[in-house]
Formats: structure tokens, C-alpha cells, sequence
């Protein structure tokens, strides 16, 4: 062997024991990571798993909404009824069907948005039994929820404090609206008739209320994995909604404001929800 075949073996003696450990060390490493717990396999989480799961909800509601300060004690002046001789506001006592989604950031901290307010509140006169037609109150809500600090409990209480936006409209009575004295004497002489008596058309202009702050307080129970039940009760401070009653006589093409008032809408929520968990 001439010296520089001696010196190729020698640097061939030199680099396989370091490729043969190298082999060694890459084929052990799997049966040490399965020693050691740690899957050879891991991947980073997906989208669902590190953003969705156990932290998103989507569900149904049932609530029953309570609007404060329906009834006033009827003024002859009008200075104190809600708007001409209504001074009762007749609560039609409905349940309401909505959708509510929650996202969790932590087990502590949530966002909650649901369109679970409805109200609708007959104008009654000062006779108990005349309707000039029904408010229709509906109202959605954006809430920050903070809940106990125990994630592994059944039972979880919370708090919520958020803003809630409502939409008022007035659906008339057709007596009313088109200019009879009474709905008996339209049944009697107006025959459903959807014409202006004697040219005169009224109507009942509602300003939307908008937005007011909502307090609220409730608990999650968690039914199974991916149910949970929640049971909860909100106040949301309104201001009274602001009306104008207008009058039109086509007869002389004149329309002006007869009167301004205003109708109540604070109102209380009662309600269950029923989520499904992803």
C-alpha cells in the first residue's frame, strides 16, 4: 500500500465511525421521543383546534321581555300621558325565539352577541278599550362576559356588561290611521275600508331609540361536551322612545304635527338558551 492509498484509509477510518453514529443517533430518536411521551409525528394545531374548539357556541334563545313604566294615571291637560289621551301601554305577554353566538377567550372572559329582545305594547286611550295600533319594539345586544374564575365547575355564573341597540316602529290601528272617530264606527260604517275618512290620514312617527347600556346576570350549565343550557335575566336602560303624531287632510293638502310625546322602553329580559358547543 503506497503512502497515499495509507492516507485515503486513514481518513475513511476517521469519518465512518462518525457516519455510523450519526445512523445510530437518527434511528434511536424515535424510540427515545416514544420513551419520553413526545409524538414523532407532532404537527402544529389546526385553525379549529387552536381558535375554535371549546371556545365557540352558536344556539337558540327563548325569552320573555318586560317593558317598565307602561301606565300613566290619565291627565286631562295631556301633560302627563304618553301622547294624547294614551296613557296605557298593553304589553302582549309573547315569548320571543332569537340566536345567540359566544366566543370565550378564556375560560373567564367571553364576547356575546343575540337579537333576543322583542316587545310589542298596544297605545291604549284613557278608556281602556280604544287602540290607535301597537309599538313594536325589537333590539339586539353585543355583551363582554366575565365569568366565575372555577372552568372545570358545571355550573358557571356570570356577569355581563354590554351596549344594545333597539328599533321601534308603530303598526296603526286602520281606524286610526285613517281618520275615524272610533273603532266602533269604523267596524259600522268603514267596513275594513283602507281609504282616508273624509280625506284625513294619521299617523304615528317613532324615533329609534338606539343604543343604551344592558347589565345582565346568568349562569352556563354544561350539559355534555358539546351542549351547554344557559338561564339568564338583563336590564337595558332606555330612554322613552320619542313619537310624533302627525295629521294629513288631502281635502286641502294640509299635514302638520298634532302632538309629541313619548313611549316607554326599559325594559327587563328573561331568558334560556340552549348552545351547541364546537
Amino acid at each position: 500500500m503506497n503512502a497515499a492509498s495509507l492516507r485515503v484509509f486513514r481518513s475513511h477510518c476517521r469519518v465512518l465511525p462518525c457516519a455510523i453514529l450519526l445512523l445510530c443517533s437518527f434511528l434511536a430518536w424515535p424510540a427515545a421521543a416514544v420513551a419520553k411521551g413526545v409524538d414523532p409525528t407532532f404537527e402544529e394545531p389546526s385553525f379549529y383546534d387552536a381558535w375554535l374548539a371549546w371556545r365557540l357556541s352558536l344556539g337558540v334563545t327563548l325569552t320573555s321581555s318586560e317593558v317598565r313604566h307602561r301606565h300613566v294615571t290619565y291627565d286631562a291637560t295631556e301633560e302627563h300621558n304618553f301622547l294624547g289621551n294614551i296613557n296605557d301601554m298593553h304589553a302582549k305577554d309573547d315569548l320571543t325565539a332569537g340566536l345567540v353566538v359566544r366566543y370565550e377567550f378564556t375560560p373567564s372572559l367571553a364576547i356575546e352577541a343575540a337579537n333576543d329582545f322583542r316587545a310589542d305594547l298596544e297605545a291604549r286611550n284613557k278608556d281602556g278599550e280604544s287602540c290607535d295600533g301597537v309599538l313594536k319594539l325589537r333590539g339586539w345586544r353585543t355583551q363582554i362576559l366575565l365569568f366565575w374564575p372555577e372552568p372545570d365547575w358545571i355550573i358557571r355564573p356570570y356577569v355581563g356588561v354590554g351596549v344594545e341597540y333597539v328599533d321601534a316602529t308603530f303598526e296603526h290601528a286602520n281606524w286610526w290611521h285613517y281618520g275615524w272617530a272610533s273603532p266602533e264606527d269604523y267596524e259600522r260604517r268603514g267596513h275594513g275600508s283602507t281609504k282616508p275618512h273624509n280625506g284625513v290620514t294619521r299617523t304615528m312617527i317613532v324615533k329609534k331609540p338606539g343604543a343604551a347600556p344592558t347589565l345582565s346576570a346568568g349562569a352556563t350549565i354544561g350539559v355534555s361536551r358539546h351542549v351547554q343550557l344557559d338561564a339568564y335575566v338583563r336590564w337595558t336602560d332606555f330612554d322613552d322612545a320619542e313619537t310624533i303624531f302627525r295629521r294629513r287632510d288631502s281635502r286641502h293638502s294640509d299635514e302638520y304635527t298634532m302632538r309629541t310625546g313619548a313611549f316607554p322602553a326599559e325594559h327587563f329580559v328573561y331568558g334560556i338558551a340552549l348552545k351547541a358547543v364546537f
